[in-house]
């Protein structure tokens, strides 16, 4: 074939149109480079398309190997475009747009011994819409503006008013422009950092970084044609610094639904949100080199934003939700938002930090509390679930508050929950285990039977109780006809009275009138002031209510204290002249009359046995009564001290030495005092030891020549009693703590 001269030849990333053009202009082809490919018999659109055979064909014009346009050579396949090894779209590539450097121009007409229109060339990767800065001089490509009288494909034409004068602006970047390096680098050799990008293709990273650029530094209101090339440089770098970390396009994804939050309202979605961003992926979309980004950026939305199973996204159904907002979740439930907020938040599905959000904003997983939202559909109130078991209100708020139906969600004022919600499989299990044991009765009407209520009525025994017992087997019920509700469990009457017979010896407020010989109000002061517990009293079936009492609190109580009535009845006295004697004997009431309280006295002060005032009828015959107590000294112990004491001590002042003698004994304290003559024994025991008196009465009584009467007080009963261990370490006991290291 026949070459072409004069030519010259293709310069590095020279286009085959650019080359095209310039050996035009050498050829002084004025009507421009589509009449000299017509004249050489080249294809213009072969060449402009980057076809082999019409590369093939310039490259043997010019006498060069086709290797020589690799580098500035796109090639078109179908609907693609390849150039160096990258894919590429037609949206990805601006070839009407012409853009070149400043710079460029002037160093190829400044270099070449050609015209200036032969001399200077395109570039490839000027042709590329990301490329927005000439990796070798760092300004930025300028636009040329597109004539009506030349082929916008003819780079030579175009250039050409701008050669005559250098009108070219140019604008350098002094900051280093990351993004538009890692375009070139990638132009130039494979990827191999491994990062999110390299593993897209080449046009759908370079959009990527610009779009989330622009999304996070314009909005999702900015309209894309009116941003300059220096705004797109900016959103570049933007994305970029983000999609370049591992895991940083979703923090990128994170910082726009943050920033988001800040304005959103309750009808806003997923495109109000992403912006830009979401119609680069929604829209006009098919080529499936975009979906690794529709795929993450899916992920991303349905972990992190309220999208429910059946809703498209990018194309495809989401299949399992993640995430649930209250508003979605109320949606889905069909309930009220405050009140499902609330109890969101009792369940510990919500944080604090929520409170003040927007129900559109105020997210959960929706997943790890999914079997919540599903009670919270089925849940019932409080005033349903008598209706549900067949039982009346009473009778609920009695299972209630003894724990036999626990509520799935309690009523809290710290919460603003005002009702208990039930949920029905739970009183189901309660009917079920209630029933358990329930003999079939076709007899309803039989005499012995009688419904759960009326029985514990009659049985004078708590409903709980006896429900308690149902549950347990020890109460086995007859089940009536109907529906298996409350209403249908029978009970055999003589069957619960004897059960709870054996199970509570109970006794009423009248009975513990008649044992303490009381009036029906002092046992009702015994009862508020809690000297005798209330075991559990029955329902207000009737609107009144009797407190029982058990029998074994009834026989402690009055194993220990003795009423006035009961003493003035032993003694046939009135309660006046009983309380005067015991008062001028020095006994005071251990339960006094201040309390508001009918006296009661310890009656281990007036007797183990039955109370010997039975022969008191004077005054003067008082003084002749016996007090039986075990630990009262007796005549031999008390002959035997006696000479360390007055001749003048009477019986009061000998109780008081027994008294003080047990407390050291046992180590007590002084408040067991009181049934022996109450405080004064105190001050008895701190005297008498400082005079050294007690030293010698329990040195004495400790002699082995008494025999059974013998009392060993020795210096370890002292020091566990507190008031005797200081007087020991002051001294005042030297005969016990001679015999005690005379011991050791």
């Amino acid at each position: 074939m026949p070459r072409l001269w004069p030519n010259t030849r293709p310069l590095p990333y020279e286009t085959p149109l650019s080359n095209a053009g310039r050996n035009a202009a050498l050829n002084h082809q004025t009507n421009g480079v589509s009449a000299f490919c017509t004249d050489l018999g080249l294809s213009f659109s072969g060449l402009h398309d980057g076809e082999d055979q019409a590369i093939a064909k310039l490259a043997a014009l010019l006498g060069v190997e086709h290797a020589a346009f690799d580098l500035g050579t796109i090639g078109r396949q179908g609907h693609s475009f390849y150039l160096r090894g990258q894919r590429l779209l037609q949206s990805s590539l601006r070839r009407r747009r012409l853009h070149v450097c400043p710079a460029c121009i002037s160093r190829d007409i400044t270099v070449s011994d050609l015209p200036p229109l032969a001399s200077a060339y395109c570039r490839s990767h000027w042709l590329l819409d990301a490329i927005r800065v000439c990796p070798e001089h760092r300004l930025e490509l300028v636009a040329l503006e597109l004539r009506s009288d030349v082929s916008e494909y003819d780079f030579s034409a175009r250039l050409a008013p701008y050669l005559e004068a250098d009108v070219l602006p140019r604008k350098h970047f002094d900051a280093p422009l990351r993004f538009q390096s890692y375009l070139f680098e990638r132009l130039e050799k494979p990827p191999s950092t491994g990062n999110f990008l390299d593993e897209l293709e080449f046009h759908v990273a370079a959009r990527l970084c610009e779009i989330l650029g622009v999304t996070m530094m314009f909005g999702k209101k900015q309209t894309l044609e009116t941003l300059s090339n220096s705004d797109w440089l900016a959103a570049g770098e933007l994305g970029f610094s983000y999609a370049s970390e591992p895991n940083g396009y979703r923090s990128a994804l994170t910082e726009l639904q943050r920033n988001f939050d800040l304005v959103a309202t309750s009808k806003d979605g997923v495109a109000a949100v992403f912006g830009h961003l979401h119609r680069w992926l929604s829209i006009g979309r098919p080529d499936p080199s975009f979906k690794p980004v529709r795929d993450l950026t899916r992920v991303h939305i349905v972990q992190s934003m309220p999208i429910g199973a059946g809703e498209v996204l990018f194309g495809e159904a989401v299949t399992v939700r993640k995430i649930h907002s209250v508003r979605s979740a109320s949606v889905e439930l069909q309930a009220q938002p405050q009140r499902l907020r609330r109890l969101l938040r009792a369940h510990g599905c919500l944080a604090p930090a929520d409170d003040g959000k927007p129900d559109a904003l105020t997210l959960f997983d929706a997943q790890r509390h999914a079997g919540f939202l599903c009670d919270i559909r089925e849940a019932i109130h409080r005033p349903r679930v008598g209706r549900y078991i067949g039982a009346s209100g009473q009778m609920v708020s009695c299972l209630i508050r003894e724990g036999l139906i626990k509520p799935f969600v309690r009523a809290s004022a710290e919460h603003q929950l005002q009702q208990n919600l039930f949920l029905p499989r739970d009183l189901d299990g309660f009917l079920e285990r209630l029933f358990e044991h329930a003999i079939l009765s076709k007899k309803a009407t039989e005499e012995p039977l009688v419904d759960v209520m009326t029985a514990a009525h009659r049985a004078n025994t708590p409903l709980w109780k006896v429900l308690e017992w149902i549950l347990s087997g020890r109460l086995k019920p007859r089940r009536g006809p109907g529906p298996l509700k409350v209403t249908a469990l029978l009970i055999n009457l003589p069957e619960l009275r004897t059960l709870a017979r054996s199970e509570y010896d109970l006794i009423t407020r009248v009975d513990v009138c008649k044992t303490l010989k009381v009036s029906k109000d002092d046992a009702r002061r015994l009862v508020k002031a809690g000297l005798l517990k209330i075991e559990w009293e029955n329902d207000r079936s009737n609107r009144r209510h009797k407190h029982l009492v058990c029998k074994s609190d009834l026989e402690r109580f009055y194993r220990k204290y003795c009423s006035l009535n009961e003493v003035a009845q032993y003694a046939n006295v009135s309660c006046a002249h009983a309380e005067y004697i015991l008062t001028s004997n020095g006994l005071r009431p251990a339960i006094p009359r201040d309390r508001g309280l009918h006296p009661f006295y310890f009656r281990s002060v007036l007797g183990s046995g039955p109370i010997a005032l039975a022969h008191a009828r004077k005054d003067s015959e008082w003084n002749d009564v016996e007090f039986l107590d075990a630990h009262f000294l007796n005549a031999t112990q008390i002959a035997r001290i006696a000479p360390f004491f007055p001749k003048r001590y009477q019986r009061a002042d000998w109780r008081a030495v027994s008294g003080i003698v047990h407390i050291m004994r046992q180590g007590l304290r002084w408040s067991y005092a009181n049934e022996y003559g109450g405080i004064g024994l105190y001050s008895r025991f701190v005297t008498g030891s400082r005079r050294g008196v007690f030293d010698r009465v329990f040195h004495a009584l400790a002699q082995e020549d008494l025999g059974p009467d013998r009392i060993l007080v020795s210096i370890e009963h002292l020091n566990a009693q507190p008031t005797a261990a200081k007087l020991v370490e002051a001294g005042f006991f030297p005969l016990l703590s001679r015999e005690a290291l005379r011991q050791t």
